[in-house]
């Protein structure tokens, strides 16, 4: 009996699923991004808004903090700024001079002036390719929050940065931020309000607390406005909420026991990416957020 996968002489010959002409060479390369393709410069653009917001992004939210809070605060105004003087001193640290400004002028207000600076800051900068970097970080809040940790440790690999500055998803509604200037933890908790409006439509109060032991840890504690009580979870996303009922997780074959938080999912399973129903991509895991820049590293050395 003739073998069945025998492949006769007069058989079609296999097609290749990339044709290439003769002398020629396809590369990644070759392949050109849609315009509005979301890459790591944009994630890199987005973060950088959070945790070290450029002088140009500061002045845009100064001025419309100042328009805003003249007259809550009447020499609000001096945080304003020549634009021409950031053209003049390519390293002038402008957070520094409003930090002190800002003691100078009202130290008691100080820290609510940054938060609203913060909220401003997203209000005026975070728009079209930039909101939609923050909007692939997660679908709902406790997402987002999981997402920061791993996507700025990606970005610290791609700068080379040894900083200790990072994310650190705690728990639920809890994220540590690590930096050695008190004034970025205050502006990020405005930055950190703002999105969580613009992003998933909720207000939140935000409580900032020195991490005990190291000064230049701050714990971010997140609880919604109309109910602090409620879980962040069930409010957010939708899970339901059983006060009155035990439930054995150990031994339970309902599905619905076995919940799971988003932050402890996105470290169980690195290697996996969510989609919404468009077939965009809203999620993805640390793991291939790490082969996408080991890949993009390798391509730019060719």
């Amino acid at each position: 009996m003739a073998c069945p996968f025998f492949r006769r002489a007069d058989s079609l010959t296999r097609q290749p699923s990339v044709i290439v002409e003769p002398g020629t060479h396809w590369t990644l390369e070759d392949e050109e991004l849609a315009d509005d393709a979301l890459t790591l410069t944009h994630l890199q653009m987005a973060i950088q808004l959070l945790t070290a917001p450029s002088n140009d992004d500061l002045n845009t939210a100064v001025n419309s903090l100042v328009t805003k809070y003249r007259q809550s605060w009447p020499n609000i105004h001096k945080l304003k700024l020549d634009p021409n003087t950031f053209k003049s001193y390519s390293n002038y640290d402008y957070l520094g001079d409003i930090q002190e400004l800002l003691l100078e002028m009202d130290e008691a207000s100080a820290s609510e002036i940054l938060v609203l600076l913060g909220e401003e800051l997203i209000t005026c900068c975070c728009t079209g390719i930039i909101e939609r970097a923050f909007r692939c970080l997660g679908t709902d809040l406790q997402e987002f929050l999981g997402s920061l940790d791993g996507v700025y440790d990606v970005l610290k690999l791609q700068e080379d940065d040894v900083t200790d500055t990072g994310f650190v998803c705690a728990g639920e509604g809890e994220l540590i931020f690590t930096s050695e200037r008190p004034v970025i933890a205050w502006l990020l908790l405005g930055s950190l309000k703002a999105l969580t409006r613009m992003l998933y439509k909720v207000d939140v109060n935000i409580k900032i607390e020195p991490v005990e032991g190291d000064a230049r840890r701050y714990r971010y504690l997140f609880s919604l406005v109309k109910d602090s009580s409620a879980s962040l979870l069930e409010r957010i996303v939708g899970a339901p909420a059983k006060l009155h009922e035990t439930v054995q997780r150990s031994s339970s074959s309902n599905a619905a026991d076995l919940a799971i938080s988003s932050a402890s999912f996105c470290k169980m399973f690195p290697w996996h990416f969510i989609m919404n129903e468009k077939l965009e991509l809203v999620q993805l895991g640390r793991g291939f957020i790490l082969q996408v820049y080991r890949t993009s590293r390798q391509l730019d050395w060719r």
